[in-house]
């Protein structure tokens, strides 16, 4: 019995230190005609009762408002230290929530590139700082934030020449090194992404074969 148990918390430790994202799979049928498209979706999480949605309103800025004990907060500009226009675009942003701490990412333009900002509210608004930090285009992001509390940020990025999808993961207090998850040569995009319990699932579409299809990568190990 106690070699048993042994075996088990050796392969326990080896699950963890092995966490990886999987290699990246085709999920449709290969019918050339599959998108993820844009998702609004990822505009709003709960937290509990509590409701958190974020927008881009006006001109090209980010905005957010939450519904806390029953009733709706004002909304309140998330982007800040962006101009806004046209020269300071901040869009497509994505929300993610635990335990009373919010997590928005958007796409921005005040560099004169879009790049991913992220900005975090833990009893007050922390600064938005840059993730993806290249010169490239980096653009529409999604966040999940596990149950262990690590947060996945995903995006597409053209710094290899065309768009790619990639990730970064913030754990233990602070964020690890940018990982391409796609594999595709002419174009991936539009990524979504979700978890359960400590695994996260991600999804994006690519072009190949004259059309659109879906592939997806697993993120597993805790």
């Amino acid at each position: 019995m106690k070699r048993l148990f042994s075996i088990f918390i050796i392969l326990f430790i080896c699950r963890g230190i092995g966490a990886e994202w999987l290699q990246d799979s085709i999920i449709n049928d290969r019918n050339a005609r599959c998108r993820t498209g844009y998702n609004v979706a990822r505009g709003i999480a709960a937290d509990g009762n509590n409701i958190y949605a974020v927008w881009t309103e006006g001109w090209y800025n980010i905005f957010l408002r939450a519904k806390l004990g029953g009733n709706w907060t004002n909304s309140e500009k998330i982007s800040v230290g962006s101009p806004g226009g046209i020269y300071g675009i901040s869009a497509y942003p994505a929300i993610a929530v635990r335990n009373g701490e919010v997590y928005v990412v958007w796409e921005d333009y005040r560099t004169r590139d879009f790049e991913i900002f992220y900005r975090k509210f833990s009893g007050g608004w922390g600064s938005p700082i840059p993730l993806s930090g290249d010169p490239a285009e980096s653009r529409v992001p999604v966040i999940t934030v596990t149950d262990g509390g690590k947060i996945f940020l995903i995006w597409q990025d053209e710094r290899t020449g065309t768009y790619e999808i990639y990730s970064k993961i913030y754990s233990n207090g602070t964020w690890g090194a940018t990982e391409k998850l796609s594999s595709n040569t002419l174009y991936a995009g539009f990524p979504t992404v979700t978890h359960y319990g400590e695994t996260v699932y991600a999804v994006w579409e690519e072009i190949e074969n004259n059309g659109y299809e879906l592939y997806t990568s697993t993120y597993s190990g805790g």
